[in-house]
């Protein structure tokens, strides 16, 4: 589900009580001093209880002003009474001495199909970059020929192989091995 998210740029005004950052779903809500979803207030007392609402209109949020002191941008004109404004990425709105900055939140379904979408670049072909000069070696036969020295079994390091008696020539003697399991000590 789509989502707006609000938050407050100028945090020295921000005051202790109030929350610096709201987000709205398609329900909308409504901003204010007083009885209202996002509560602020700010030391001029200048916000309204009902200052504006966010509602989601047509396919996008929109914010009305209900008490003709709500302004987007850099407008020095407040909002048209309980008329509708469409609330683009980036806008700031203004409401008492807060400069709000609006974020449209992709929803979910969205995002999965940008994370299958090929013509996107993804983390995999992000990390699979690497500048000429820093690609690692390719010579993979000898790295893995290493690895299997180090895990082949060795006498040196085999503690029942220094034992006398319970090897042969052909490997291990059955009847040495059955003789320590039974308990004789060789």
């Amino acid at each position: 589900m789509s989502q707006l998210i609000l938050s407050i740029v100028n945090l020295d005004q921000l005051l202790p009580t109030v929350i610096a950052r709201h987000s709205f779903d398609r329900t909308g809500g409504t901003i204010g001093s007083a009885c209202a979803d996002w509560l602020m207030d700010d030391r001029e007392h200048s916000i309204a209880p009902a200052h504006c609402e966010i509602r989601w209109i047509e396919g996008g949020f929109c914010v009305i002003d209900c008490c003709q002191r709500t302004y987007l941008n850099d407008s020095a004109l407040a909002l048209d009474g309980w008329s509708a404004r469409r609330l683009a990425e980036g806008d700031q709105l203004h409401i008492g001495a807060y400069r709000i900055r609006v974020q449209h939140s992709p929803n979910e379904a969205q995002a999965l199909d940008d994370a299958f979408d090929p013509n996107l670049r993804g983390i995999d072909t992000l990390i699979g970059e690497w500048p000429e000069h820093v690609q690692p070696e390719q010579n993979h036969a000898c790295l893995v020929s290493d690895l299997c020295a180090l895990l082949q079994p060795c006498a040196d390091s085999d503690p029942l192989a220094a034992m006398p008696g319970l090897k042969d020539e052909e490997g291990w003697s059955k009847d040495a091995l059955e003789r320590l399991l039974d308990g004789e000590r060789p």
